[in-house]
């Protein structure tokens, strides 16, 4: 039998393979209402078991803001996601609904 922090991994490891199958999709075939509505709530499966890692106290709110932090400061650095401000760069972005 799974433990509670078990079952949400396994749960986590699902939602984040649905999110791919998500993104993939729209890559593949392109933008559309419904494609968009479907990325939208893989996000929100996603960061509603991520809310409750923190709500039961398997990560802290702060360790994520740091990873999140260094994150783009990797991205402002290999990407062009952020500018030199870290603020998001919308230069290259062609596809803003």
């Amino acid at each position: 039998m799974l433990t509670q922090t078990d079952e949400a991994l396994v749960v986590l490891a699902e939602e984040c393979g649905e999110l791919t199958q998500a993104a993939m999709k729209i890559i593949r075939f392109g933008e559309s209402n419904t494609a968009r509505e479907n990325l939208t709530q893989e996000v929100g499966d996603v960061m509603c078991l991520i809310q409750w890692m923190v709500d039961t106290n398997l990560i802290s709110k702060e360790s994520i803001e740091i990873a999140q932090h260094n994150k783009r400061r990797k991205l402002m650095k290999y990407s062009n996601l952020y500018d030199d401000r870290g603020e998001p760069n919308m230069e290259r972005r062609n596809d803003v609904i």
